[in-house]
């Protein structure tokens, strides 16, 4: 018998009772595995005895999960050189996984795998445990057919996308290049989307014509956009075309239930749509948003999937600079507005135009993602993802897990009751009933 449950897999005989599932494999990587057809082996730098408990245990359910997926050690001590047949990174760290398929190969350095910060006193503290998210990435790069390629637009004052926005990008497989469109006679043909990340300068109305042919065309975009006294005409020209607009000035919130501190610091409502079910029931951030206003019906063909929203006692400040208070004064623009929408628009059978647009760059950065435990990050990675779906591959990124050693105090009433049970009851019962 010990002999057999010895040979069972981690899965079987161990329960993950930590609270985050640190262990366990989510559900979209157990059908990730499940469809894998093509042999994948998962080389791991480090003896079998020496590897970080948490990943060989994680490595394990992965073991477990198909017959097409193995995973070897490779001790540095006995095959020095073995990473070269891959990679010539020279910084590959002892525990560092190589993924490897027939098509190509992938590395997941050791130093990715775990998430943390330096205190004021210079101590690092583990916040995020990320195998599962690396080793499921590194998997889909390996046995995906195309990697989808995404251009993000620049020349007009765009932020570019960076931090853990980033590492969401780079986690789906997706390819991104930055190209100034003034080079450009038109979006290259082989854009799988386009990224317009909150310009703060307006385009030329020929950069601006050449994104409007490119969606008209049947092409899909993720905008967004943050609050400026410029002019943004051409800019606004590109929304324009499928009837959204901007409510001119930054959104206030008259209800205190949808912000944070300051009128300004919205926590909008989420709508339940399969670009939010990550976050539905749950809190996003959005500092300084603009207003999205759309037809409530549309004669072209044109819907609209509201995905945030005010509540009705929003209103929008338009002269910011000269604005003196918080409060609603005679000229705000009255609400509620969307502050997330999703347009499609057919353009045959085969194609449909699609616009996923946030009005707050804000909403995308690292400290505002932060601020709701990551929610920022999945609404980003719902919305990237889906644009670059269309490249026939399905892609999943695993968030990174919250990583945390809490200590457990146990109250000296409890821990005096369980010595009394355990020690005294327990045993004059059994005394008793023999």
């Amino acid at each position: 018998i010990n002999l057999v449950a010895g040979a069972l897999p981690t899965n079987l005989t161990q329960l993950d009772a930590t609270s985050k599932k640190l262990y366990s494999l989510t559900d979209d990587t157990k059908t990730l595995l499940k469809n894998l057809s093509e042999d994948v082996t998962i080389y791991v730098l480090a003896a079998e005895n020496g590897m970080d408990e948490n990943v060989a245990k994680t490595l394990e359910r992965y073991n477990a999960g198909n017959s097409h997926l193995t995973v070897e050690y490779k001790d540095p001590s006995k095959y020095p050189t073995f990473y070269t047949q891959y990679t010539d990174d020279t910084s590959i760290t002892r525990g560092s996984l190589i993924v490897v398929s027939d098509k190509r190969n992938k590395v997941v350095n050791y130093n990715n795998i775990y998430e943390g910060s330096y205190d004021s006193s210079y101590n690092w503290t583990t916040t995020g445990y990320d195998a599962e998210g690396q080793i499921t990435s590194a998997i889909q790069y390996v046995t995906s057919e195309d990697m989808p390629v995404v251009y993000q637009i620049e020349g007009h004052g765009e932020n570019a996308i960076s931090g853990k926005f980033l590492d969401v990008i780079e986690k789906a497989n997706i390819t991104t290049e930055s190209i100034n469109l003034l080079k450009y006679d038109a979006v290259p043909d082989d854009a799988e989307a386009i990224v317009i990340n909150g310009p703060t300068s307006d385009f030329s109305k020929d950069d601006a014509d050449k994104v409007i042919d490119y969606l008209a065309a049947g092409g899909k975009a993720f905008i967004t956009s943050t609050y400026t006294d410029k002019d943004m005409t051409n800019f606004k020209s590109i929304l324009s075309e499928y009837g959204v607009t901007l409510a001119d000035g930054v959104v206030m919130e008259g209800d205190g239930n949808y912000y944070y501190q300051q009128p300004y610091y919205l926590l909008p409502e989420i709508k339940s749509t399969d670009l939010t079910a990550d976050v539905t029931g749950n809190y996003v951030f959005a500092p300084s948003a603009q207003g999205l206003i759309y037809p409530e019906s549309s004669t072209d063909g044109t819907t609209y999937t509201e995905l945030l929203s005010t509540s009705d006692s929003a209103y929008a400040k338009a002269d910011v600079a000269a604005m003196q208070t918080f409060d609603k004064e005679e000229g705000d623009t009255d609400g509620p507005f969307a502050l997330g929408l999703e347009v499609e628009k057919s353009v045959d059978d085969s194609k449909t135009t699609r616009l996923i647009v946030y009005s707050c760059t804000g909403i995308f950065a690292d400290n505002a993602d932060e601020m709701v435990s990551g929610n920022n990050g999945k609404l980003f990675s719902a919305a990237i993802t889906s644009l670059a779906e269309g490249s026939g591959e399905s892609t999943t990124v695993i968030p990174v897990k919250e990583y945390s050693n809490a200590t457990l105090t146990v109250p000296a009433i409890a821990a005096l009751s369980g010595a009394i049970l355990g020690m005294i009851l327990i045993p004059l019962i059994l005394l008793i009933t023999g």
